[in-house]
């Protein structure tokens, strides 16, 4: 199931996070340059995320595809006809929820069995300061990956996968167009993911 979505480019600052939740049947997001608008809803824990803020430093956009909340389906960020920047697709592009380390993963009963839906990030399942990178651990210096964000990180290397991972996983890009694809089929184009 390949599901779509597009983030047209803007000429004010604006921040915003996209995500598909199955949880939540009745939300509605409607995008318009300038304006995010999603119903009073923010983002429910364990979800995979867009990212984007338009017209940062330089007048370049910054994406990424996020995991640092947790993981529930597979997304890819393609940048369409950029100016300046990398402009490069990232994303995750492999289901996680079936290998999901079992302290973060979440399940759906379906009869007598239950598969997995979502894989939580280890700040919401242990809400310890060092994996939420929170209290004396706020700081670049004091917060490093744990060995669940690399668990993310080895399988989805482009996505973000802990609060301090810009370097490999922060994309950027002038004057384009966003398509957000959720869960995409595999992925042959754009580059090496």
């Amino acid at each position: 199931m390949e599901g779509q979505s597009s983030l047209p480019s803007t000429n004010t600052g604006t921040g915003a996070a996209i995500f598909q939740n199955p949880w939540i049947k009745s939300r509605s997001s409607q995008l318009w340059p300038g304006k995010v608008e999603c119903a009073g809803a923010s983002t429910i824990p364990h979800a995979t995320l867009a990212e984007f803020t338009l017209n940062g430093d330089q007048s370049l956009h910054f994406y990424v595809v996020s995991l640092v909340d947790g993981y529930n389906l597979p997304m890819l960020i393609v940048a369409e006809g950029g100016t300046r920047g990398g402009c490069s697709a990232t994303g995750c592009l492999i289901d996680l929820n079936g290998a999901c380390p079992k302290v973060l993963s979440m399940f759906r009963l379906n009869g007598s069995w239950a598969h997995g839906v979502a894989c939580k990030s280890a700040c919401e399942a242990f809400g310890d300061p060092v994996y939420c990178c929170n209290e004396a651990y706020n700081t670049p210096d004091t917060c490093y990956p744990s060995a669940y964000s690399l668990y993310f990180k080895h399988a989805c290397p482009r996505s973000y996968s802990y609060v301090y991972d810009d370097k490999t996983s922060t994309f950027t890009c002038a004057s384009t167009d966003y398509i957000i694809i959720f869960c995409p089929l595999p992925y042959k184009g754009f580059g090496k993911l």
